[in-house]
Protein backbone atom coordinates (compact mmCIF):
# COMPACT_ATOMS: atom_id res chain seq x y z
CA UNK A 1 0.00 0.00 0.00
CA UNK A 2 1.41 3.36 -1.02
CA UNK A 3 2.35 6.03 1.53
CA UNK A 4 0.78 8.51 -0.86
CA UNK A 5 -2.66 6.99 -0.76
CA UNK A 6 -5.61 9.36 -1.09
CA UNK A 7 -7.33 9.63 2.29
CA UNK A 8 -10.55 7.64 2.22
CA UNK A 9 -12.05 9.89 4.89
CA UNK A 10 -11.46 13.20 3.08
CA UNK A 11 -15.17 13.87 2.82
CA UNK A 12 -15.74 13.22 6.55
CA UNK A 13 -13.00 15.76 7.35
CA UNK A 14 -14.68 18.25 5.07
CA UNK A 15 -18.00 17.44 6.70
CA UNK A 16 -16.53 18.24 10.14
CA UNK A 17 -15.22 21.55 8.80
CA UNK A 18 -18.65 22.37 7.39
CA UNK A 19 -20.37 21.52 10.68
CA UNK A 20 -17.91 23.78 12.53
CA UNK A 21 -18.88 26.58 10.16
CA UNK A 22 -22.49 26.32 11.28
CA UNK A 23 -21.79 26.11 15.05
CA UNK A 24 -23.83 28.64 16.97
CA UNK A 25 -25.95 29.47 13.94
CA UNK A 26 -29.36 28.31 12.94
CA UNK A 27 -28.61 24.96 11.32
CA UNK A 28 -29.92 24.69 7.77
CA UNK A 29 -29.54 21.18 6.29
CA UNK A 30 -29.94 22.45 2.71
CA UNK A 31 -26.95 24.77 3.17
CA UNK A 32 -24.93 21.93 4.70
CA UNK A 33 -25.71 19.67 1.74
CA UNK A 34 -24.75 22.42 -0.70
CA UNK A 35 -21.46 22.98 1.16
CA UNK A 36 -20.70 19.23 1.10
CA UNK A 37 -21.40 19.00 -2.62
CA UNK A 38 -19.24 22.04 -3.33
CA UNK A 39 -16.40 20.71 -1.15
CA UNK A 40 -16.57 17.35 -2.90
CA UNK A 41 -16.62 19.05 -6.29
CA UNK A 42 -13.59 21.13 -5.32
CA UNK A 43 -11.69 18.00 -4.26
CA UNK A 44 -12.63 16.25 -7.50
CA UNK A 45 -11.43 19.29 -9.48
CA UNK A 46 -8.07 19.42 -7.64
CA UNK A 47 -7.52 15.70 -8.20
CA UNK A 48 -8.56 15.99 -11.85
CA UNK A 49 -6.07 18.80 -12.39
CA UNK A 50 -3.31 16.73 -10.80
CA UNK A 51 -4.17 13.73 -13.00
CA UNK A 52 -4.05 15.99 -16.08
CA UNK A 53 -0.97 18.07 -15.24
CA UNK A 54 1.44 15.84 -13.30
CA UNK A 55 2.31 13.52 -16.23
CA UNK A 56 2.92 16.54 -18.49
CA UNK A 57 5.27 18.15 -15.96
CA UNK A 58 7.14 14.87 -15.45
CA UNK A 59 7.56 14.45 -19.21
CA UNK A 60 8.89 18.02 -19.43
CA UNK A 61 11.37 17.33 -16.60
CA UNK A 62 12.55 14.12 -18.20
CA UNK A 63 13.05 15.68 -21.62
CA UNK A 64 14.96 18.62 -20.17
CA UNK A 65 17.15 16.32 -18.04
CA UNK A 66 18.08 14.37 -21.19
CA UNK A 67 19.29 17.65 -22.72
CA UNK A 68 21.15 18.56 -19.50
CA UNK A 69 18.97 21.65 -19.18
CA UNK A 70 19.15 21.79 -15.39
CA UNK A 71 17.48 25.21 -15.12
CA UNK A 72 14.41 23.98 -16.98
CA UNK A 73 14.28 20.83 -14.82
CA UNK A 74 14.50 22.97 -11.68
CA UNK A 75 11.74 25.26 -12.93
CA UNK A 76 9.42 22.37 -13.86
CA UNK A 77 10.14 20.59 -10.56
CA UNK A 78 9.44 23.75 -8.59
CA UNK A 79 6.15 24.24 -10.43
CA UNK A 80 5.09 20.61 -9.93
CA UNK A 81 6.16 20.51 -6.28
CA UNK A 82 3.12 22.49 -5.16
CA UNK A 83 0.75 19.94 -6.75
CA UNK A 84 2.28 17.11 -4.73
CA UNK A 85 2.55 19.08 -1.51
CA UNK A 86 -1.00 20.43 -1.70
CA UNK A 87 -2.34 16.88 -1.93
CA UNK A 88 -0.05 15.80 0.94
CA UNK A 89 1.70 13.18 -1.17
CA UNK A 90 4.67 12.99 1.19
CA UNK A 91 6.85 10.41 -0.55
CA UNK A 92 6.33 12.06 -3.93
CA UNK A 93 6.94 15.51 -2.43
CA UNK A 94 10.26 14.33 -1.02
CA UNK A 95 11.26 13.00 -4.45
CA UNK A 96 10.34 16.21 -6.25
CA UNK A 97 12.26 18.30 -3.70
CA UNK A 98 15.27 16.05 -4.32
CA UNK A 99 14.89 16.50 -8.10
CA UNK A 100 14.75 20.25 -7.66
CA UNK A 101 17.85 20.15 -5.42
CA UNK A 102 19.79 17.99 -7.89
CA UNK A 103 18.85 20.37 -10.71
CA UNK A 104 19.97 23.43 -8.71
CA UNK A 105 23.26 21.69 -7.94
CA UNK A 106 23.52 20.65 -11.61
CA UNK A 107 24.25 17.05 -10.66
CA UNK A 108 24.67 14.45 -13.38
CA UNK A 109 21.70 14.00 -15.67
CA UNK A 110 21.66 10.20 -15.21
CA UNK A 111 20.95 10.54 -11.47
CA UNK A 112 18.36 13.18 -12.18
CA UNK A 113 16.64 10.98 -14.76
CA UNK A 114 16.61 8.09 -12.30
CA UNK A 115 14.81 10.25 -9.72
CA UNK A 116 12.36 11.52 -12.33
CA UNK A 117 11.63 7.92 -13.38
CA UNK A 118 11.01 6.95 -9.73
CA UNK A 119 8.62 9.88 -9.38
CA UNK A 120 6.90 8.97 -12.66
CA UNK A 121 6.32 5.41 -11.45
CA UNK A 122 5.00 6.60 -8.10
CA UNK A 123 2.81 9.21 -9.79
CA UNK A 124 1.33 6.53 -12.05
CA UNK A 125 0.34 4.53 -8.96
CA UNK A 126 -1.07 7.63 -7.28
CA UNK A 127 -3.13 8.50 -10.37
CA UNK A 128 -4.69 5.02 -10.39
CA UNK A 129 -5.70 5.48 -6.75
CA UNK A 130 -6.95 8.99 -7.44
CA UNK A 131 -9.10 7.82 -10.33
CA UNK A 132 -10.66 5.24 -8.02
CA UNK A 133 -11.29 7.91 -5.36
CA UNK A 134 -12.80 10.34 -7.85
CA UNK A 135 -15.11 7.63 -9.14
CA UNK A 136 -16.22 6.86 -5.56
CA UNK A 137 -16.86 10.56 -4.86
CA UNK A 138 -18.89 10.89 -8.03
CA UNK A 139 -21.00 7.85 -7.11
CA UNK A 140 -21.86 9.42 -3.74
CA UNK A 141 -23.42 12.48 -5.40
Amino acid sequence: MSEDRIPQKASSFQSAQIKDKFKGEHFKPDELMAEKIMAGSFLVEIISQFIKNAPQELKKMSEQAEYHNFDAVRSAAHKAKSMYMYLKLHKASALIRKIEKYAVEKRDAASLLQLINQLSTLTGQIIIEMNNSVNQLRKKK
